[in-house]
């Protein structure tokens, strides 16, 4: 295998995930998960601005839900040898 045609490592093909605007849209769209959107109102977001509060952009559950769904549906399919 050449190195132009190996699989993406796992935090490879994460990063192209979480970069693509169009797989976070349907990423949320299928799972209810609102990762990378910022859910609080704009008051919220006004407040936490005034005093220096940063809410941590997601939390560890969502974040492992996340990377188990890059690996079985995106990264484990791309392991498998395309047959010649």
């Amino acid at each position: 295998m050449t190195s132009e045609a190996r699989p993406p490592s796992f935090p490879e093909c994460v990063n192209a995930c979480l970069r693509s605007s169009e797989f976070m849209k349907h990423y949320r769209r299928l799972t209810g998960h609102a990762l990378g959107l910022d859910a609080r109102q704009s008051i919220e977001r006004l407040v936490d601005d005034a005093v220096g509060h940063s809410p941590p952009p997601v939390d560890e559950k969502e974040a492992r839900f996340f990377f188990t769904f890059v690996r079985d549906y995106i990264w484990l399919p791309l392991q498998i040898p395309k047959a010649r």
